[in-house]
């Protein structure tokens, strides 16, 4: 698995050292990507993102952090299985790479926190949407557990994780979250 890690101010005001922090956080995941490592910092300095990339799908275009050209930036752990059926729902023709990575960006631009309910596979992301000057992050609530439920036949859906303290509709949600910067 891919290592990610970022930085984001609750203010908006830029961070101090971002890019020295985000090559903080790849060089403390270096075990976890040994295929390519990257970060992003914000124009402004109000998010970045680290990462260190284990390449299993699309290993010449699928780097991260990944833009989608209008502003987002994401960063991704782990595999959306069903994101060549996605593509097609987008418009193959819309994308640069072969990566489930990407789908993540345009299924974002396309169906906003609602791509989560589209979204199957094992994977946690965070998602900078520059328009909303907002942080989206989400992830399987149990990780490892995904395939065992879905073999079960019970239904498995990723939620966005959310602030300490804000009550979800899944009780194993409760750390930190989608967070508006406003």
């Amino acid at each position: 698995m891919c290592g990610i890690g970022g930085a984001v101010s609750l203010s908006l005001s830029p961070l101090r050292n971002a890019q020295g922090t985000v090559e903080l956080m790849n060089d403390l995941l270096r075990h976890r990507g040994p295929d390519g490592e990257a970060t992003w910092v914000h124009d402004h300095g109000v998010a970045a993102f680290a990462h260190r990339r284990l390449a299993i799908i699309d290993l010449d275009s699928g780097d991260q952090p990944m833009t989608d050209g209008g502003g987002n930036w994401v960063t991704h752990n782990g595999e959306i299985y069903n994101y060549i059926e996605l593509r097609g729902l987008l418009g193959k023709d819309r994308f640069h790479t072969s990566s489930d990575t990407e789908v993540i960006l345009r299924a974002y631009r396309q169906w906003g926190e609602a791509c989560l309910e589209r979204l199957r596979g094992m994977f946690s992301f965070a998602l900078w949407d520059e328009e909303t000057q907002t942080l989206f992050a989400a992830r399987v609530a149990a990780f490892v557990e995904a395939g065992h439920r879905e073999a079960a036949g019970e239904a498995h859906h990723p939620r966005p994780v959310r602030r300490r303290g804000e009550r979800g509709d899944d009780a194993r949600v409760e750390t930190a979250a989608q967070v508006r910067a406003d």
